[in-house]
């Protein structure tokens, strides 16, 4: 027990201080009163405890992690705004095709191109004229198969002033109608090339 305890104080940072021996010894001094026993222990008890609190390891110090920064949470795409829907064209009603105006039908011997007299004319005055108008009979004194005689009769450029144009166009019930009314007459399409040909100029060609 007194080994113990010697240890003790030397283990103490008041291992300095003076041993019981020496109070013991020093009797005479100052301190050294009955209660000096209380006291020296009071003093081991506080070295110990000092011993105590310098050989424990001073706390470790928490140290914070740093916080995961928390994730940046995705950010939805904002949709497209929808196209306005596009206007409705209103068609427009179709125009109704204006219908063209009727023409009237042209003979087809009225057509505007050169008549031959010999092919287009001749033949015609052959057949409606020549019984009374030729070789064995002229009557009135008119005689249409020889051209000096049949150009008499005809005013070129002009159907209205031209005997022949005149005499078959008048009416059936006029006297000087032409061919007379008992007879076979002329097509109108025969007249219709008649008038042309007077309106070109009324050509009979030499020989006639």
């Amino acid at each position: 027990m007194e080994g113990d305890k010697q240890d003790l104080l030397n283990k103490t940072p008041f291992a300095g201080l003076p041993r019981e021996e020496d109070f013991a010894e020093n009797a005479a001094h100052p301190f050294m009163k009955p209660q000096t026993p209380l006291i020296f222990l009071l003093f081991v008890a506080l070295a110990a405890g000092f011993g105590a609190c310098a050989s424990s390891p001073a706390p470790a110090v928490k140290t914070n992690a740093s916080a995961p920064t928390p994730a940046t949470a995705p950010v939805a795409a904002k949709p497209a705004p929808a196209a306005p829907p596009a206007a409705a064209v209103k068609a427009s009603p179709a125009v109704a095709a204006t219908p063209a105006a009727p023409v009237a039908a042209t003979p087809a011997a009225a057509v505007a191109t050169t008549v031959d007299f010999q092919k287009q004319i001749q033949p015609i005055f052959a057949e409606y004229c020549y019984k009374c108008h030729g070789l064995g009979k002229q009557s009135g004194g008119v005689r249409l198969d020889v051209r000096a005689n049949l150009i008499k009769n005809v005013t070129p450029g002009d159907p209205s002033k031209s005997n022949i144009y005149r005499a078959i166009t008048r009416s059936m019930g006029a006297s000087d109608h032409m061919p007379p009314v008992s007879q076979d007459q002329p097509e109108d399409e025969d007249i219709a090339l008649i008038k042309q040909w007077i309106l070109q100029g009324a050509a009979v060609p030499e020989g006639t």
